[in-house]
């Protein structure tokens, strides 16, 4: 069993995922995006220059002002493939797995769903509003400021589609861990991937 949770910087996703864990009857690994970018060499994340190969943090501006967008690079774009594999078999293996990600564009969300769909995989929407979102934000020390609101919207982007939301704005992560492990045992065949699936690889090939 894979539950899949997809959402922007500050959104809950790692409280969330530890409350699955606690709340699981057996061990659920806990795996996703700062997995990756901590198997990087330092230099090969943040924003440096020698970053834009791996997983690069830039500074722009829209409307509201200052905001950090993420660039994904060739390192990058080929350890998310190889990662997905290495999910595909610990699941193969029998390991049930909690994916912590932020995909925040069709191209990463791709190799997930070229691997996982033929498991029993959960794709999980982790929302919450911005304001929420951005006072986590400001409290960490672990985060580019203005990072959270070019993710907001964008991680839920179409072709996303769901088989739950969960929104973590005024709910904490125990309620919702329940929520959602409620809805795994009332729904044992999961489609939101075998329908991305189709949209992705058809005979069209990936997108």
């Amino acid at each position: 069993m894979i539950i899949v949770l997809n959402g922007a910087s500050s959104s809950g996703k790692t409280s969330l995922a530890r409350a699955l864990q606690l709340q699981w009857p057996g061990p659920l690994l806990h795996l996703g995006t700062d997995s990756m970018i901590q198997m990087l060499p330092a230099s090969y994340s943040g924003m440096k220059p020698s970053a834009r190969e791996g997983v690069q943090f830039y500074n722009d501006v829209d409307e509201r002002g200052p905001v950090v967008h993420v660039r994904a690079g060739s390192v990058w774009r080929k350890l998310e493939t190889s990662f997905a594999r290495a999910v595909r078999v610990l699941a193969e293996d029998a390991h049930d797995l909690v994916l912590d990600l932020v995909l925040f564009e069709p191209a990463s969300l791709a190799p997930y769903v070229r691997e996982l769909h033929e498991q029993r995989t959960y794709f999980i929407g982790v929302r919450c509003v911005l304001p929420v979102l951005e006072a986590r934000e400001l409290a960490r020390e672990d985060r580019f400021q203005n990072l959270a609101r070019a993710q907001h919207e964008a991680v839920h982007e179409p072709p996303r589609c769901y088989d739950l939301e969960v929104d973590t704005t005024s709910s904490g992560p125990h309620e919702l861990a329940r929520s959602i492990l409620q809805f795994v045992d009332a729904n044992p065949r999961p489609k939101a991937f075998s329908l991305l699936h189709s949209e992705f690889f058809g005979a069209k090939g990936p997108a």
